[in-house]
C-alpha cells in the first residue's frame, strides 16, 4: 500500500473466523521490512487463520 506520504507498507487482507467482513493488518513499513520477511508474517497469519485465531487479536 502506498500512502499519499508516498510511504509503502505491507498490508495483510483476511477474513477474520469470527466475522464476514474483510480486515486488514499492517506488516510493515517498506523498506524496513523485507519481502522475504513480509512473505514469513503472512505465512505465520496464514497459520494462525487455519488453526481458526485472528492475526489483529493474536497480534494484541
Amino acid at each position: 500500500m502506498v500512502r499519499p506520504t508516498e510511504t509503502k507498507s505491507w498490508m495483510y487482507r483476511y477474513y477474520p473466523p469470527s466475522d464476514p467482513k474483510q480486515s486488514i493488518i499492517s506488516i510493515g513499513i517498506y523498506p524496513s521490512i523485507s519481502y522475504a520477511r513480509a512473505c514469513e508474517v503472512w505465512r505465520e497469519y496464514e497459520d494462525l487463520l487455519s488453526k481458526g485465531i485472528d492475526p489483529k487479536v493474536h497480534r494484541e
